[in-house]
């Protein structure tokens, strides 16, 4: 989105020795130059809104943009918290998924898996509340990660969040 990517780069400014560039791009309209190699790809909307049978397209697009051993973060609407689909009603398109179909669908996939974690609900309200404040320093929210370290590694708390993440790395 391109609020996004706007602070970010405001962001970036304050950082003048990071060398990121930084892209907004629509899924299916991909327009980036063909010989690029991006380190990181976060496909962080389109499995909400595109339809099932499209998925996999667009995972080879993010793919074949991304650079070997480059990072990709895939998020995702959580089938166990499906009573949000009645919340969004007037949303239209929007398709949830199991842990499992998303583990299932990326190891179609030449990707190895670093983590696959719940983004909000209970175990996450306080990394989100650090991360919302945006007044927090980055020592804080590293502290939290830290010390919650084993959340990273156990997909059972996956159930308690509406949005989950998987992040892989391309083999």
């Amino acid at each position: 989105m391109p609020k996004y990517i706007d602070i970010l780069r405001s962001k970036l400014k304050l950082q003048p020795d990071l060398d990121i560039q930084s892209y907004v791009a629509d899924i299916g309209d991909f327009r980036l130059p063909k010989t690029t190699d991006f380190d990181v790809v976060l496909f962080m909307g389109p499995v909400y809104h595109v339809p099932k049978k499209d998925v996999r397209y667009c995972l080879d697009v993010c793919l074949s943009v991304l650079k070997k051993d480059g990072i990709l973060a895939v998020s995702y609407c959580n089938t166990y918290e499906g009573y949000e689909s009645d919340r969004f009603a007037d949303v239209v398109d929007i398709y949830f998924y199991s842990p499992a179909e998303i583990e299932q669908l990326i190891e179609e996939f030449n990707l190895a898996r670093i983590c696959h974690v719940p983004t909000d609900g209970e175990v996450f309200g306080e990394l989100n509340e650090l991360a919302q404040t945006q007044q927090k320093e980055l020592v804080e929210l590293h502290a939290w990660l830290d010390k919650n370290q084993h959340i990273l590694h156990n997909s059972q708390w996956i159930a308690t969040s509406v949005h989950a993440l998987y992040i892989g790395r391309k083999k």
